[in-house]
């Protein structure tokens, strides 16, 4: 992006990561003919649901300046930061699942800021996640879409949205049930899975609970582990 002959641009690490893993890159400043005062530059990590037009920030901090960014000289900012555990996955199985997390960098010069463009991160499911889509999947229902939801700012929660996907039941539930929808609600060390209006805590699924190895099976009460 480039405003007023300033030019910031992001660049991110390449590859995937998980809620809770890390994300690392760097942001270039370069100054086009006049030296210039940096006072901060932050980062923003967002997540859109391009579905409901809506956007939501995960996470802000600030990686670098005050610093003096001389007439054409660039200046490299390099960043390391750890996922908030309630940012949604974007992709399962590679396939993009219609929910974008991105990063921004926002430069404030001269009492004005600056903001580069987004670049998209994939982030891919915690195994506890996994466990919960693959019991879906291997009951024949199928994948219809994913979204946010806003959670409530008190409730103790990771993130200020929480990923809803919805499923479509095979037809041997015929006119019984037309979808199923799961949230994912993420704490620091936890993701809290449920079908709304269940009981709360039902299918609450931490990621210590839930290797790979042992996904669980849908029961008419909730999920129970394989052995």
């Amino acid at each position: 992006m480039e405003t007023d002959r300033l030019s910031v641009h992001t660049v991110m690490t390449p590859g995937s990561t998980v809620p809770g893993g890390a994300l690392t890159g760097e942001v270039t400043l370069v100054s086009e003919g006049t030296h210039r005062t940096v006072d901060l530059v932050a980062l923003e990590l967002t997540a859109d649901a391009p579905a409901r037009n809506s956007t939501a920030v995960l996470h802000h901090l600030a990686v670098g300046g005050p610093f003096e960014l001389g007439a054409g000289e660039p200046h490299v900012v390099p960043f390391a930061f750890t996922v908030p555990h309630g940012t949604p996955f974007t992709e399962w199985y590679g396939q993009p699942v219609g929910v974008t997390v991105g990063v921004r960098a926002r430069v404030r010069t001269a009492g004005a800021d600056r903001t580069s463009a987004r670049v998209l991160v994939s982030v891919r499911p915690l195994p506890a996640q996994e466990a919960v889509l693959t019991a879906l999947d291997r009951h024949g229902f199928g994948w219809s879409s994913a979204d946010l939801s806003p959670v409530p700012r008190n409730g103790g929660h990771a993130a200020p949205v929480a990923q809803r996907v919805e499923f479509t039941p095979p037809p041997r539930y015929g006119p019984h049930l037309d979808s199923v929808a799961v949230i994912f609600l993420a704490r620091d060390d936890e993701h809290r899975p449920c079908v709304p209006g269940c009981v709360p805590g039902a299918l609450d699924v931490t990621h210590a609970r839930v290797p790979l190895a042992r996904a669980p099976t849908l029961t008419h009460h909730g999920l129970t582990n394989q052995r």
